[in-house]
């Protein structure tokens, strides 16, 4: 019993090491976009306690909505894609500790895409330590307003709902040779 006690306690722990590994985040902008306009999401890495070799998920979007536009990575990183499914790994495989930016996926809103809320997730985030082993961070998810371009057109104010502002009055008189505005 002892034996199968400490065989789940270093599981546990084996999991709860693993879980902090690093913090990967997705930064989605804009969240509010219009029809033709293009969606950027930076993923970056921080808090990395232990070294890094590399970064896989799957992006899972409305197809009706969005359309992949490019995938790259930053100067130590180099991106692979197969439709939805990314993996981005070190050059050289030389694992880092190197906090900021890794890559930056482009999403293009369909011009024709109506108005509405959609979910753009990085799905199964799992990344590669430099011992090979892999750790499941979890996934990814931004909320993203679609508005389209009547939308944005009936929010600005029109030229009759601005309130007419008074010009200052400017008098001007000459005193001895100058003139003195008041």
């Amino acid at each position: 019993i002892l034996f199968i006690i400490s065989i789940l306690s270093i599981g546990i722990l084996k999991n709860s090491y693993a879980v902090n590994v690093c913090t990967i985040k997705g930064e989605f902008s804009p969240n509010n976009p219009i029809p033709g306009q293009e969606v950027t999401i930076d993923i970056s890495a921080t808090e990395i306690n232990d070294a890094i070799a590399g970064l896989g998920f799957s992006l899972e979007y409305d197809s009706e909505k969005f359309d992949i536009v490019s995938a790259t990575a930053t100067d130590l990183w180099e991106i692979s894609q197969t439709e939805t499914l990314f993996t981005i790994l070190t050059k050289n495989f030389e694992a880092t500790k190197n906090t900021g930016k890794i890559a930056t996926i482009k999403l293009k809103v369909k011009e024709n895409a109506s108005t509405s809320e959609t979910t753009v997730k990085l799905t199964n985030v799992e990344v590669t330590t430099d011992d090979g082993g892999s750790v499941n961070i979890g996934d990814i998810s931004e909320t993203i307003n679609i508005t389209t371009k009547e939308g944005q057109q009936e929010n600005k104010p029109s030229e009759n709902d601005a309130k007419p502002t008074e010009k200052p009055t400017i008098s001007t008189e000459v005193d001895n040779n100058k003139i003195v505005r008041s």
